[in-house]
């Protein structure tokens, strides 16, 4: 190849190292979209019901999280304050990145610390809805949520309470039952490691798994 010509492949290959890198971005993105809003399901606890029916509310998929009086307070005897729990209001926040109301002044890395090891940025723990499912995060899924979540539009919702927060003592216990998380997502040709993974993180055997077993 003549001198001109390599020159010119090579920078044909250079003008396209930016686009190649906004696709691998969006590739990034659409597979948080995806594993937020039809896996790991975000927006069922962090967006407010509307209009109830037969007990299972539509969402409004905003992610700005509910108020407390929603789900309930400390005039239910199963939801008072105990030593295991600092509030009982579970108040699911705003995740959206309003830096006042919502979670706007956090990192990525608070991000994912938050939904995978159940630790808020100042440490305290969280209620382990989210985080003993999402624990099993692959590194790069849970990168690809959180830099989904970042590109939510800001919400400015007010919300009573500080919501749930767990004891250490719980913590500490629920963290231990957990294998350490994946580097790497399981491949998606062996379907039957891939589907757990995804199962696992989707919470099916909650619902569809006897209480006995």
């Amino acid at each position: 190849m003549h001198g001109s010509a390599r020159a010119a492949v090579c920078a044909v290959l250079w003008l396209s190292l930016p686009v190649l890198a906004d696709v691998e971005q969006n590739a990034t993105l659409e597979r948080g979209r995806y594993l937020a809003e039809t896996i790991a399901l975000c927006a069922q606890c962090h967006s407010a019901p509307n209009n109830a029916i037969d007990g299972r509310p539509p969402i409004i998929a905003n992610y700005a999280g509910i108020d407390c009086p929603v789900w309930g307070n400390n005039d239910n005897p199963r939801g008072k304050d105990s030593v295991d729990f600092v509030t009982s209001k579970l108040c699911e926040p705003n995740i959206t990145p309003d830096p006042v109301t919502g979670i706007g002044g956090w990192s990525k890395a608070d991000i994912i610390r938050a939904f995978r090891d159940g630790l808020r940025p100042d440490g305290a723990p969280l209620h382990p809805n989210m985080w003993l499912n999402l624990h099993a995060l692959s590194d790069e899924d849970a990168d690809a949520i959180a830099g989904y979540i970042l590109t939510l539009p800001p919400v400015v919702h007010e919300q009573p309470g500080r919501g749930r927060v767990l004891s250490e003592r719980i913590y500490k216990v629920s963290l231990a039952t957990l294998s350490p998380s994946s580097a790497k997502t399981p491949d998606r040709s062996d379907e039957a490691v891939y589907g757990k993974y995804l199962t696992d993180i989707g919470r099916c055997r909650y619902c569809h798994t006897p209480n006995d077993a």
